[in-house]
Parts: C-alpha cells; sequence; structure tokens
C-alpha cells in the first residue's frame, strides 16, 4: 500500500500567520515521512495550487491559527474540501 497523500495546511493571513506557519513546521517534523507523501500548502501563497492538486489528495490536517484560521467563515470556504476532494479534513477544537 502506498503512503497516504496527506495536505499540511498552515500560514493564511491573519495576526498569528507566525504562529499557523511554526506549528506547521513542527507537525511536519513529527509525521513519520515513511507513511505519508506530506504536501505543504499557505492559504496565502498556495491556494491555486491547493485548488489543483486536492483531488491527488487524502486528507488534509489543518494547523491555522487566529481569525480567519479556526472560525466559522474560513471554515465555510474548507467546506468545498470535501467536493473537490472526498478526503476527510481535521480541524482543531473551539473552545467556546
Amino acid at each position: 500500500m502506498g503512503k497516504l497523500r496527506l495536505a499540511l495546511i498552515a500560514g493564511g493571513k491573519s495576526s498569528e500567520r507566525e504562529v499557523s506557519l511554526k506549528s506547521g513546521a513542527q507537525v511536519y517534523q513529527a509525521l513519520d515521512q515513511d507513511k505519508y507523501d506530506i504536501r505543504r500548502y499557505d492559504p496565502l501563497m498556495d491556494l491555486e495550487r491547493l485548488v489543483r492538486e486536492a483531488k491527488e489528495l487524502d486528507v488534509a490536517l489543518i494547523i491555522m491559527h487566529g481569525r480567519g484560521g479556526k472560525t466559522a467563515p474560513c471554515r465555510g470556504s474548507w467546506n468545498s474540501w470535501r467536493s473537490l476532494t472526498r478526503a476527510p479534513a481535521s480541524w482543531p477544537r473551539l473552545w467556546p
């Protein structure tokens, strides 16, 4: 069986962009690259590439911080993820 094709999505344009990028880099280092074909995307810079490659991906791990990263507008945008790929996406738990 081949590697799981994983989209690691971090960055964005919130005030916590740098925190998101650092978190994404730590997650990237922690993932077993023998098990996963990891493709890194920053929605601010790579959104077109992500959409273009979406059908090639099995799952998305979304590591975004701050307004627009964990809030409803961003989630609404990413709802199209399933229609593009049929792949699940992981979101951080939101606290009230």
